[in-house]
């Protein structure tokens, strides 16, 4: 129905001080919905000064530093030696080069050590990031606890790891706590801890009696988002006294704190001077990013990797804050929410990595865990393949497409061994029977994960020649039957095929799909406005310069999608709708 309503639109369509985030450029909003799938540098570090107060800053190194191939590499890829099958010497010889470069670092004593405990060595050497981790710091903190008690580190290195890749950057405590939390004066809250005292405290015996997870069977990757306690001693044995249920269960932390309406209100708070503390936040009450702060932390307490999530829902405005914590289903890791309203459609929040001080999607973790609870040993491997293909995706496009093959092989969870697999195939260095193989293979092993999926789709469509107009818009129609379940994929997955179909010279059809999906997605409200903008936009354009162009039949549509857009939440006006409202308004 809406396809024939269309075809009579038109007979004929004509073709680091700080700083807050800069105003976006005026852009073509289909351009501006596709500008996040277009980056691939380095993402800025994220630095809270305190609550409210932050600045953006570039990373200490703006491309990895170490060497992804030895000459005996190159040597082994030209004779058709360098099988995906057995890498071991690879990426042996990777550690080795990433050991040789931070040689001047290491302390001689720790490097004895280091020696003289291979395991170790190898994980600490693939954990250190070049590009976000003070490495020479990294190593000082790491040695500092081999110094007070080596035998403790040999059992607990992975903790020693994930204390040495947070601790090396003092602000990454700060602004793991100050995240989501806004209205608060610094002194409020307690001196950051100290690197060794969250290593005895998280190794002490007597601790370890009442934590959901043992620390020495946790990985380093699912220890960073614990070793970020940063609560006093105080409230620590407060939570292991009042709050002993949340071993196994935290999810009723979060609605245990009261909800502050006067707060919401920027009035003053209940908690008004007073000490930012659990005991307070549990009596006086907070919002929702106190709810997720209070519950993080307590999880924390226990041993159960916790973290804030922030994002926005349908609503639009502020945006909300729940808790992601790490859950054993059948003995297998994943990441499980509290606080997370799935009525409002928070489909992907971020979460702030106290590692890099970046933000990464709540999906990009929960990713991460199912890596991780394939085998630990394949994820770390995986990931060195990936780190490596990438460093070498312009000086050894060839290696590189072995090496991101060779990872996906070892963990298909590794999300930047098909980031680094589809900017080859940007590059042309992907054979296109490769490219459709792995394109299938990607939307069936990620079929759990499409948020990656729709990440690496724009770097494998730059492979396809816009001139395949059809193949290209199959495979536009194959990726949306995956996004059945998010629609907010599904709404940006559109937004691209318009554009493609745009460039094609197939405006109404692009119209028709923009039209498609605002109508029966209007319920998603904010999620829907790129669209209902690019349809608006583009409608204009079109009566502006084609006396029969149908506008009546754009209007009948958007009036349906009216019906349905949510116009209040609870009984605040949705700010979402007022856009929507002054969108359609203007046509």
């Amino acid at each position: 129905m809406l396809r024939a309503l269309l075809a009579c639109l038109a007979a004929t369509v004509v073709t680091t001080a700080e700083v807050s985030l800069p105003p976006a450029e005026s852009q073509d909003p289909l351009a501006a919905a596709m500008s996040a799938w277009q980056s691939v540098g380095p993402a800025p570090i994220v630095q809270f000064i305190e609550p409210s107060r932050w600045r953006i800053r570039e990373p200490a190194e703006a491309v990895d530093p170490i060497a992804p191939l030895s000459e005996a590499d190159r040597a082994a890829l030209a004779d058709g030696l360098l099988d995906a099958k057995d890498l071991k010497p690879f990426l042996d010889g990777y550690v080795e080069r990433i050991a040789a470069h931070y040689a001047d670092a290491v302390p001689a004593d720790l490097a004895a050590w280091l020696t003289a405990h291979p395991v170790p060595r190898r994980d600490l050497w693939l954990a250190l990031d070049p590009v976000y981790d003070d490495v020479p710091a990294a190593l000082a903190v790491f040695n500092a606890l081999r110094a007070k008690d080596a035998k403790t580190l040999e059992r607990y290195y992975h903790l020693g790891i994930a204390l040495a890749v947070v601790y090396d950057q003092r602000d990454a405590v700060l602004s793991s706590r100050y995240y989501t939390i806004w209205g608060m004066a610094v002194g409020q809250f307690p001196d950051p801890p100290e690197p060794a005292a969250i290593f005895a405290y998280f190794t002490d015996p007597k601790q370890q009696a009442q934590f959901a997870f043992k620390p020495d069977q946790l990985t380093w990757s699912l220890l960073v988002h614990v070793v970020d306690l940063d609560i006093s001693p105080e409230d620590r044995t407060w939570a292991q006294t009042t709050e002993g249920a949340a071993r196994k269960d935290p999810a009723p932390l979060y609605a245990a704190v009261p909800y502050d309406r006067e707060k919401l209100a920027k009035k003053p708070t209940k908690l008004g001077s007073q000490p930012y503390s659990l005991p307070n936040l549990l009596k006086l009450g907070g919002v929702c990013g106190d709810q997720a702060h209070f519950t993080t932390r307590v999880a924390k307490t226990f041993c159960i990797p916790a973290m804030k999530i922030g994002g926005e829902g349908r609503f639009g405005g502020a945006g909300h804050a729940w808790a992601g914590y790490l859950a054993a289903a059948k003995g297998r890791p994943q990441l499980d929410f509290t606080g997370r309203y799935f009525f409002d459609y928070y489909y992907t929040g971020e979460v702030f990595d106290p590692q890099t001080r970046t933000f990464i999607l709540d999906r990009d973790v929960a990713m991460l865990y199912d890596g991780v609870a394939l085998k630990f040993e394949s994820a770390q491997e995986a990931s060195a393949m990936a780190r490596a293909a990438l460093a070498a995706r312009s000086s050894a496009p060839a290696a590189a497409l072995t090496l991101a093959k060779a990872a996906i092989d070892r963990n298909k969870y590794c999300g930047n061994a098909w980031r680094a697999l589809w900017r080859l195939g940007a590059d042309g260095k992907l054979p296109s029977k490769d490219s459709n193989k792995y394109l299938n293979r990607m939307f069936t092993d990620l079929a759990e994960h499409p948020d990656l999926t729709i990440e690496c789709l724009d770097l494998a469509m730059r492979s396809i020649p816009d001139a395949n107009v059809d193949e290209r818009q199959k495979i536009y129609d194959q990726a949306a039957k995956l996004y059945a379940k998010r629609p907010d994929l599904q709404i940006a997955l559109r937004m691209r095929q318009c554009a493609d179909l745009v460039v094609a010279g197939r405006q109404i059809k692009a119209l028709e799909v923009a039209l498609g999906t605002v109508v029966p997605n209007a319920k998603e409200g904010a999620l829907i406005l790129p669209l209902v903008e690019y349809v608006t936009t583009t409608a204009k354009a079109y009566a502006a310069s084609e006396p029969k162009f149908r506008m009546h039949v754009v209007k009948e549509q958007l009036a349906k999608a009216d019906k349905d857009f949510p116009k209040k939440r609870g009984s605040e006006a949705s700010e979402a709708y007022a856009v929507f409202a002054a969108l359609v308004g203007s046509l």
